[in-house]
């Protein structure tokens, strides 16, 4: 058992006593304040860099937020910037968490004004977070939620186009910003 913070967390590691057989992955009780760990069947994998006191791969639940990957991280270094990040964007599987320096120049993965600090996911951001993204506004926006809803979820970058008012040089634009 180890103790981060508010969460606790139950299970063996990877490889260790069953093999290559990995664990049930665990997930949060959303009920709880600080929560307990529960088995579970779906993680998301995210990499966390930049001012965080492990950096590394680390493995959530469905649902988790980049506050999260931060305390898996070992929380923020004491020269993070946390102003310039989404501490509440949801974790989408593959993403890559840059928590940057006060006083670093942007990029690297790191936040740009008018730029989110981590690719925002097309299947399952809301307006709000959609609108974060450079070129999509609140008309966009909605069109991208109105299609996901009607036609499923976009497999890829290219599928974005059949968005009413998106075309291929906008998709082309929102390559790196977004995600699936």
């Amino acid at each position: 058992m180890i103790l981060l913070g508010a969460l606790v967390i139950v299970g063996a590691a990877r490889g260790q006593g069953g093999g290559d057989r990995a664990p049930a992955p665990l997930q949060q009780d959303p009920v709880t304040a600080g929560g307990t760990w529960e088995r579970s069947g779906e993680v998301v994998v995210v990499d966390v860099a930049g001012e965080v006191a492990r950096p590394g791969v680390v493995e959530l639940p469905v649902g988790s937020r980049v506050r999260d990957a931060i305390t898996m991280a070992g929380g923020p270094a004491a020269g993070a910037d946390l102003g310039r990040i989404n501490r509440a964007a949801p974790l989408v599987d593959g993403q890559h968490v840059v928590v940057p320096a006060v006083g670093a120049a942007a990029g690297a993965g790191g936040a740009v004004a008018g730029q989110p600090a981590a690719p925002i996911s097309l299947n399952a951001a809301d307006a709000a977070q959609l609108e974060q993204v450079p070129g999509i506004g609140p008309a966009t926006a909605a069109a991208i939620i109105r299609d996901r809803e009607e036609n499923g979820p976009f497999a890829g970058i290219d599928e974005v186009v059949r968005v009413p008012g998106i075309g291929p040089a906008t998709a082309a634009r929102l390559e790196g910003l977004v995600t699936m």
